[in-house]
């Protein structure tokens, strides 16, 4: 074998070597921290009205870059919480008569097949699931406004597991053992 070759055997060796004593030493707070400070200076170099800026903001927004649980917590509850609002509004309002108790049961309802729209994956308000029941309530008092539940579940479908992914990264990101 010739000099070069061992040369460079021995320099991928140190650096392989060098790559974990680096990985192992790795603070992974500290690496989020530059992670945070890094992502606004790209939205600002990339101009305000950029997608990508967009985005950043909306991560910004809802999650503290994924660092915050409280504010992502607070976003996923939110979401559900104006589905509810939606729907058992709409319901309360085409129901033929209100009373005390048709409110309170019309705002459960709303709240459980708002919750079982935002983990619509999960198939909890279809035919079989465990809150299908009251959908079939709010449906029966809603008599005829399907576009209602289509454009408020439709949303929270879509919102729903993106919110939930935002909670767990942040729960990921701020609790990681390593």
């Amino acid at each position: 074998m010739n000099d070069v070759s061992v040369l460079a055997g021995n320099a991928v060796r140190a650096r392989d070597r060098l790559a974990l004593i680096m990985s192992q030493r790795e603070k992974l707070p500290e690496r989020h921290e530059y992670f945070r400070l890094k992502m606004p200076a790209q939205r600002q170099r990339d101009g305000y009205r950029s997608l990508s800026s967009i985005a950043n903001w909306l991560f910004d927004k809802s999650s503290d870059y994924g660092w915050g649980i409280g504010r992502a917590f607070f976003w996923w509850c939110f979401h559900i919480l104006a589905g509810a609002v939606i729907l058992a509004s709409v319901a309360l309002y085409r129901a033929a008569a209100v009373d005390s108790g048709s409110f309170l049961r019309m705002t459960w309802n709303g709240l459980l097949f708002s919750f079982a729209n935002s983990l619509a994956f999960l198939r909890l308000g279809s035919d079989g699931g465990y809150l299908h029941a009251s959908y079939e309530a709010l449906k029966t008092a809603t008599n005829d406004a399907d576009w209602v539940f289509d454009t408020v579940g439709t949303l929270q479908a879509v919102l729903g597991p993106i919110l939930l992914f935002l909670v767990l990264l942040t729960l990921r990101n701020r609790f990681r053992l390593g």
